[in-house]
């Protein structure tokens, strides 16, 4: 499954990026991910962040735990782009969640895309991809609420 969206946002890059690059600030502007904290056992040279990710399909919910890996980009306000990969710290085999971000200046503010691959089974099933690709809709108007807060 792969699902893509971009945002003009109304603020410049150095205002964008520290709600992109640490995945800690994600709970408040994206309604997927439920939880997120930051391993401290990580290096600091590849932080690492444990997610939990919730999205509701009517009565039900659905939610996923991984470990992710910010493996390019970093904290500066500078930053153009980031690289988030799921590597789980026990060594096992692991459907693989793969998430890209770049912000790039333009006309005053600021575009965002973020790409998601995710190459398990769990978020599929049609309901489950648009269930998803909904969430991440939402998480548009969420940046676009916490940046100009």
């Amino acid at each position: 499954m792969r699902a893509s969206s971009s945002v003009h946002l109304d603020a410049p890059p150095q205002k964008v990026v520290p709600f992109l690059a640490d995945l800690s600030r994600y709970p408040e502007w994206m309604p997927l991910v439920h939880r997120a904290d930051r391993d401290v056992s990580a290096p600091p040279v590849s932080p690492a962040w444990n997610v939990e990710l919730r999205a509701r399909v009517g009565p039900f919910a659905r939610s996923k735990r991984l470990r992710m890996v910010r493996t390019e980009g970093n904290d500066s306000p500078g930053a153009s782009g980031f690289v988030f990969e799921r590597r789980e710290a026990n060594g096992s085999a692991h459907s693989p969640w793969t998430m890209r971000v770049v912000v790039a200046p333009a006309g005053g503010g600021s575009d965002v895309t973020i790409d998601l691959h995710y190459g398990g089974s769990l978020w599929t099933a049609g309901v489950l991809d648009r269930v998803l690709a909904a969430q991440i809709d939402a998480g548009k108007e969420g940046l676009a609420r916490a940046v100009s807060g």
